[in-house]
């Protein structure tokens, strides 16, 4: 299923927020920016001093990193359905 870049970012934040400890610091820092804060990548390159393509392949990285956690773990599964059934 198509999703929007915000979909993607919210997706992403609220896996950051399960598994986030789990990523390198630098992968945390640019997430949440990307994330949380709603940069973009050349404004991050920009506030971190670093270059485009490092923004890239970090944030690349840092999601399949992301995906992979919760296709071996599910913790957001397990929660959204325990939501679900609690607003039940």
């Amino acid at each position: 299923m198509w999703q929007s870049r915000l979909e993607k970012k919210v997706d992403y934040g609220l896996l950051s927020s399960f598994y986030g400890a789990l990523l390198t610091d630098r992968q945390r820092q640019m997430l949440n920016l990307y994330c949380d804060e709603d940069l973009g990548e050349g404004e991050i390159a920009r506030h971190l001093n670093v270059s485009r393509q490092c923004v890239n392949d970090t944030l690349k990285n840092a999601c399949l990193r992301l995906d992979k956690l919760e296709s071996q773990l599910g913790l957001q599964a397990r929660f959204q359905r325990m939501r679900s059934t609690m607003q039940q």
